[in-house]
């Protein structure tokens, strides 16, 4: 006797991660436009090519913020880009700085991720 093929139902997304027990060694992203970045040790033009390019990607996407948030982001991007680029930049700056910029994006994950990964790109370059 055939049987009838039931109908594909509606499956649950589930886009959380639970690490239970172990270590987890590399990036790890969960839900709709997550991202995960990993930085690798890289020389320093490598590094300074990926911080502009991290900085022009958060200059985008502070476009989709509120118009003030969208600005104060902007301006600590430029101040970032002109503190990186001296021959002696400023880690106490840079971290005040890295630290608006967190805050400012902490409702987004993935610009927080490419602050996150500017912050570990700097400490290469300034120590």
């Amino acid at each position: 006797m055939d049987q009838p093929v039931p109908e594909p139902q509606e499956r649950a997304v589930n886009s959380g991660v639970i690490i239970s027990g172990g270590t987890v060694n590399g990036p790890v992203a969960a839900g709709p436009g997550a991202r995960a970045v990993q930085v690798s040790d890289a020389g320093p033009g490598d590094a300074a090519a990926r911080i502009e390019q991290l900085l022009a990607e958060l200059e985008t996407q502070a476009r989709t913020l509120m118009p003030a948030q969208a600005d104060d982001v902007a301006d600590d991007v430029g101040r970032l880009r002109t503190e990186v680029g001296h021959r002696k930049p400023d880690a106490d700056g840079i971290r005040l700085i890295l630290g608006r910029l967190a805050k400012a994006v902490a409702g987004t994950a993935t610009m927080l991720a490419d602050v996150e990964a500017i912050r570990e790109l700097i400490a290469q370059l300034v120590h």
